[in-house]
């Protein structure tokens, strides 16, 4: 009998010390709430690009992916603000509002796409590099490239799929994404 009236006494104190500290925890509980959300809407502006403005060597750079057809690039980006049509292997399409410039390889109007090139800082990679880093910050966030070109008017550094051209100052001020 002293067992269950035991039993009672314990059930009845953590029913008592629940209902005492259920403010606070739920008090903790939509501070965790609120402060998930808001760093997720940061990231979402300062961290990592969205799918859209995303560029992954050798695969794409925003919506345009390596590989596609020129009726599915035009279905994305609409009519380009200039074609040029000369070579007999290949052929480019840019749009001035992104700005893009995707050059395709086979005969006009076919092919498809080999390079997409942008000089907008707006697409940017998983580690952040975009048009107007600094090439040492590529090459931190990036690591040592596969090769580099250092010529008067700037320089380059090619990794695989991706090339960074920076000006003499060292800021990036083109990406293209290659096929691999």
């Amino acid at each position: 009998m002293g067992e269950g009236r035991t039993v009672e006494f314990v059930m009845e104190r953590e029913t008592k010390n629940t209902i005492k500290y259920w403010p606070m925890a739920r008090g903790l509980f939509v501070l965790m709430f609120v402060l998930c959300t808001v760093l997720a809407a940061r990231a979402q502006v300062g961290g990592a690009p969205s799918q859209s403005t995303l560029i992954i060597p050798g695969i794409q750079l925003g919506p345009i992916r390596i590989g596609m057809r020129p009726s599915e690039v035009l279905r994305i980006l609409g009519q380009p603000t200039e074609t040029h049509t000369a070579s007999p292997v290949g052929w480019n399409m840019g749009w001035e509002r992104y700005p893009l410039w995707v050059v395709f390889w086979g005969p006009y109007p076919g092919g498809e796409v080999k390079r997409i090139i942008t000089r907008s800082s707006r697409f940017a990679t998983n580690q952040g590099v975009r048009v107007g880093s600094r090439a040492e910050e590529a090459l931190r966030k990036l690591g040592p490239p596969l090769d580099r070109a250092e010529v008067s008017s700037g320089g380059a550094l090619y990794y695989r799929g991706l090339v960074l051209e920076y000006a003499p100052g060292g800021r990036i001020n083109a990406i293209a994404v290659d096929a691999p």
